[in-house]
């Protein structure tokens, strides 16, 4: 085989990876939506659930290939607060996701998370004290203005969602930021498959602790006794859990590995398109054209977030951070 074809192959295979990964993230959404629609789950059990899975495996592969590792990073203080301000942004974003999903839809819900590569973008432009680009201008534009077509249905005298899903959205845009921009430091001193696997436990420990704190007695709630058959079994733990967290996240990382952040970055971007197409075809939701406006600005503002910003190389490095993690990644995991 020629060393073009290979080459070209090599970028295809890593095309469908990422491609692969990110549908499987939308689809982990709709699977949200239909347990608690259908099966009466909530979010906190939802994100418990999918958080003690995908703990568990990411630590037992840990362990097997980093054992010596995770025992140094255990007794380091200053990573120990890191993994849990890490593994709190990781939960909270799974949780604000879930309650998203349960006020709107999975669709939606997905796409108002997008506003997370802005707040990541400005986060790190202050942090260099450099203006974004003309192409991160736009983007923060057509966020906004997706945003607000989304949330008022493109009349402005209405709220076209309910101001619980429209808050949730926003929470779990700012709890992914946090997650992207929180482990910088664990990614450059201890690679990205120990940091991430710690961090998914203290997830699924917080999830275990908010579960049963707000299931308790002690605040006076009460929340509906989930309905436990086969289908709602297979959908909780091989679709929301397995292929919607431990698979998908594997495979985009991979595949980003193989075709490099910037095109992973945009390839990335089929998460918010899958997720509202699977909730039309699966479940019936209906899109107004709004919605759709929407999406697609959402989906040219990740574009635009991940262009190089001309003739201002430090823009380019504050866009590049979180893409340099994703990289980091792919080289440990």
């Amino acid at each position: 085989m020629s060393p073009i074809i290979e080459q070209r192959t090599h970028f295809v295979r890593g095309c469908i990876y990422a491609l692969t990964g990110a549908f499987l993230w939308g689809f982990s959404g709709v699977c949200a939506q239909v347990l608690v629609e259908d099966f009466h789950m909530t979010p906190a059990f939802i994100t418990m659930v999918r958080a003690l899975i995908a703990g568990a495996g990411l630590l037992a592969v840990a362990l097997v290939r980093r054992r010596a590792r995770i025992a140094r990073m255990l007794t380091d203080k200053k990573t120990l607060l890191l993994l849990l301000a890490s593994g709190a942004g990781i939960y909270m974003s799974q949780f604000a996701y879930a309650q998203t999903v349960a006020y709107t839809n999975a669709g939606t819900a997905t796409v108002l998370q997008s506003p997370a590569c802005v707040l990541v973008m400005l986060v790190v432009c202050f942090e260099l004290k450099r203006a974004p680009g003309k192409y991160q201008v736009i983007g923060v534009i057509l966020a906004l203005v997706g945003t607000w077509l989304i949330a008022t249905g493109g009349d402005p005298s209405t709220l076209a969602l309910p101001p619980e899903g429209l808050f949730w959205g926003g929470i779990n845009s700012i709890a992914i930021a946090a997650y992207i921009l929180i482990p910088r430091t664990l990614f450059e001193r201890w690679g990205s498959s120990c940091p991430i696997a710690l961090s998914m436990v203290a997830n699924a420990c917080i999830g275990v602790f908010v579960f049963f704190f707000f299931q308790s007695d002690v605040l006076g709630a009460t929340q509906p006794v989930p309905l436990f058959t086969p289908w709602s079994i297979t959908v909780l733990v091989i679709g929301n859990a397995l292929l919607g967290t431990i698979l998908a996240f594997s495979f985009y990382l991979h595949g980003c590995s193989l075709v490099g952040s910037v095109t992973g970055s945009l390839i990335g971007a089929i998460e918010p398109v899958s997720a509202m197409f699977l909730t039309v075809l699966l479940l019936g939701n209906v899109m107004g054209w709004a919605d759709w406006v929407g999406l697609i600005l959402m989906v040219a503002m990740i574009c635009f977030i991940a262009l190089p910003a001309e003739g201002n190389s430090s823009v380019d490095k504050a866009i590049d951070i979180p893409k340099r993690k994703r990289e980091r990644k792919t080289h440990d995991v």
